[in-house]
């Protein structure tokens, strides 16, 4: 008789609960993870819905120019036409 390793006796004892478990964290990836991962890149770029294919890397640029008056960098909030 062959020996299982204990890696593989703990995934057969536990492949019910993974079983059950894979609907909720493909859920939780695709409706949670994903679009706050997504908005978080956007929060980088200066993204135009009309044309997606111009988005530009801006780096911190957005969060400057949304909290540097709240920190005194209102110098740094000028717009860009």
């Amino acid at each position: 008789m062959r020996r299982m390793s204990g890696s593989v006796k703990f995934i057969k004892r536990n492949a019910g609960a993974y079983f059950f478990l894979t609907p909720w964290l493909l859920g939780f990836f695709v409706l949670t993870v994903y679009p706050m991962a997504y908005s978080l890149w956007l929060g980088f770029t200066n993204y135009d819905f009309t044309q997606p294919n111009a988005t530009q890397w801006i780096g911190l640029g957005n969060y400057v120019k949304m909290f540097g008056p709240v920190f005194g960098l209102s110098q740094f909030t000028t717009s860009r036409g």
